[in-house]
């Protein structure tokens, strides 16, 4: 790009202007007294004015040398000749070089000033009517009126201009990177190379770092690569562009008409398969509305069971069938996990339950069945729940207590009651525990016998004491270590 040159001075002639679009070719004459040819979008320009130009010098085949206007600032004419040259050119209906000559003689630099704003005052100049005035005034200020607005386009246009080659000229996209949440630059993770990543993301360097919708291209990723946990597209301005991705750890496995699905910690849907995947906790919680590997987990709306039970009428059946509720199942999945990993058990769950929302439930280490019932109070039942569980002060379970624990009981006085059932833990669903199997371990038959012998005399030498201790041990039903089962409502 050629360099530009700037020069000041005052407007000396016309030689040509559109009026419909401002490009005008003026001399101007210049501090130095050089007169140079301008051209350019100059709307309603006047001799008298002056400018500061800054442009690109160009030789015209016909007309030699000008300046070619890329910049410029224009001011109204400040001393006595540059006003009348101003007035003189034409810019006011009713002035000529008379009249105008008068008018600067009698106010001087305060003529433009008259003009505009006090008007009446040229009726002190002989020959000069009020009707007379009034023309000259109403002409004035429409030039003036036209050259503030032409002025104010042109800005616009420049600053349209500007934006255009900013957004395609400049911002050109240098470097495209995979980074992880740390600002970590990889190249693969998730089990997927970067160079996978940035292929499926469909941009290239040197295109305009605006050229792309960085939204639409984060949920086309997430699609695409569903063992990343998250992906965002990032434009670190003036020219990087980042992916920046969060790997999925496999959490949950959860049954479905279509098989079973592996899900991160945050419920996206990582795989959809015939087995169920091994050392993950399990959910129970309905039918997805997706199991797309990709997708988040999501629940359709129920319909309202007190709406169905309707009577038969047209209108209630209507009623009934148009009736839905908005489905809270993942909002309660989300609460219990989170409450359940603030009281520090959520490492020690194996199983949650929420088809329905007011029969809430956990399974514990896979030997105590936790019944929350609904989602109220939910913190105290978390609370009471860990004392129990843990054995916090030697009142709760035993590592070995196997049963249910029950929270879902209110009293008619909102006193909630705390229930443990000793046995097997049972579920709204159901489900029961499947019985770990035991390796089967080699014969030692001949060891065993041979070593039974001393084995009864040791045990006859010493107290029973594994049969002691076991008579010691108070069951969790007696009252000295239930303490905690009766407790007021504390909402």
């Amino acid at each position: 790009m050629e360099e530009l040159v700037t020069c000041e001075g005052t407007v000396h002639s016309i030689i040509f202007q559109n009026a419909e679009n401002g490009y005008t070719v003026l001399r101007l004459l210049t501090e130095e007294g050089e007169v140079i040819t301008v051209v350019g979008c100059i709307p309603c320009v006047a001799p008298g004015e002056h400018l500061a130009v800054s442009g690109v010098p160009e030789t015209h085949p016909q007309h030699g040398e000008q300046l070619r206007a890329v910049e410029l600032e224009r001011s109204l004419p400040e001393d006595e000749e540059e006003i009348f040259s101003y007035l003189s050119s034409g810019i006011c209906k009713g002035v000529g070089p008379a009249t105008a000559r008068r008018i600067v003689e009698r106010f001087g630099a305060e003529t433009l000033d008259v003009l505009e704003r006090e008007p009446e005052r040229l009726t002190t100049l002989k020959g000069v009517t009020a009707r007379k005035a009034q023309e000259i005034a109403e002409s004035f200020r429409q030039h003036m009126g036209l050259r503030r607005l032409m002025a104010f386009v042109t800005l616009l246009a420049v600053i349209a201009a500007g934006v255009y080659l900013t957004m395609t000229m400049l911002f050109k996209i240098g470097t495209i990177q995979v980074q992880t949440a740390d600002g970590t630059v990889v190249q693969e993770v998730g089990g997927y190379s970067s160079s996978q990543i940035l292929q499926a993301l469909g941009v290239q360097t040197e295109e305009n770092i605006f050229s792309f919708d960085p939204a639409a291209k984060e949920a086309e990723l997430e699609k695409q690569f569903p063992l990343l946990e998250s992906i965002r597209v990032v434009r670190d301005y003036p020219n990087t562009v980042v992916v920046q991705v969060t790997e999925a750890v496999p959490t949950y496995a959860m049954q479905t008409k279509s098989g079973w699905l592996t899900l991160s910690d945050q419920f996206k849907i990582l795989a959809c398969e015939s087995a169920q995947p091994e050392e993950l906790k399990t959910l129970y919680g309905g039918e997805p509305v997706s199991v797309t590997p990709g997708d988040q987990l999501t629940f359709a709306a129920q319909a309202d069971p007190a709406a169905s039970d309707a009577s038969g009428s047209a209108a209630a059946s209507a009623a009934a069938s148009a009736a839905v509720q908005t489905d809270d199942r993942l909002d309660a999945l989300n609460e219990l996990q989170a409450k359940l990993e603030e009281y520090g058990m959520l490492d020690d769950v194996t199983r949650m339950e929420f088809a329905d929302t007011d029969q809430m439930a956990f399974l514990y280490q896979d030997r105590v069945s936790v019944l929350l019932g609904t989602r109220n109070d939910l913190d105290y039942k978390l609370d009471r729940a860990r004392y129990v569980l843990t054995n916090a002060d030697g009142k709760g379970c035993a590592p070995t207590d196997t049963g249910r624990l029950d929270f879902s009981h209110v009293s008619a006085g909102s006193t909630r009651k705390i229930y443990f059932a000793q046995g097997q833990p049972t579920l709204p669903s159901g489900y029961v525990v499947p019985e770990k199997t035991v390796p089967e371990e080699p014969d030692t038959s001949a060891a065993e016998d041979t070593a039974a012998d001393g084995a009864e005399d040791a045990a006859a030498a010493q107290p029973a004491d594994d049969t002691a201790a076991a008579a010691k041990e108070t069951p969790l039903t007696e009252p000295a270590r239930m303490t905690a089962n009766n407790e007021e409502n504390p909402m």
